[in-house]
């Protein structure tokens, strides 16, 4: 199978279709190559955060560093997170069943964050741009709240599908893997200062 064969499987998972299973490779080289994904997604990042960073900057949001310097520290903070929230997934999956479903999910995660990355990045760019620092913008609060919303539900589809569980049970999963990955970017990019 080829990437734009994964990358639509896993925007048909995002889609909420089952059958986006069937447009991935799901085999062992493919689980590996599936890391691929990765590296589109640390691309698209860093461009949308050499895009944001003179705003960034300017506002006071954060310190003095290159513009390449943060891009690398913030991609580097966003697969740190990422893993972790992988690594907090396959500490959810208890039953038999899940957990030789895991290695689907994390293929189907793996192609999704570069379409993510590719769906949103206008947004944050826009966001960062025309959106004052303080939060004070009625639109720019409507704008996150309606990603937010949208991330949650797609998150849930990619934990849902993949390992054929519940709604519910994805649900709550999904505040375990997201509950990870928050804190930790957060304590991550206070610490370095982003």
């Amino acid at each position: 199978m080829n990437v734009f064969d994964n990358l639509a499987g896993a925007l048909e998972i995002m889609l909420g279709r089952d059958h986006g299973l069937q447009r991935l490779d799901l085999t062992a080289d493919g689980f590996w190559r599936s890391f691929a994904g990765l590296g589109l997604m640390a691309i698209i990042d860093v461009a949308a955060f050499m895009a944001t960073h003179p705003q960034r900057l300017t506002s006071g949001e954060i310190k003095t560093v290159s513009a390449l310097q943060y891009s690398l520290l913030s991609v580097a903070i966003v697969l740190i997170a990422y893993g972790a929230s992988l690594v907090a997934l396959y500490v959810m999956c208890r039953s038999d069943h899940t957990r030789t479903r895991f290695p689907v999910a994390v293929i189907a995660h793996n192609w999704a964050t570069p379409v993510i990355a590719l769906a949103f990045m206008p947004l944050v760019v826009m966001t960062a741009l025309f959106v004052p620092a303080d939060g004070g913008s009625t639109l720019g609060g409507m704008m996150l709240i309606g990603l937010l919303a949208i991330m949650v539900i797609v998150s849930i589809r990619l934990i849902r599908i993949p390992l054929g569980i519940s709604q519910l049970h994805a649900g709550l999963m999904f505040l375990g893997v997201a509950g990870t990955s928050l804190v930790l970017e957060l304590w991550l990019s206070k610490t370095l200062g982003l």
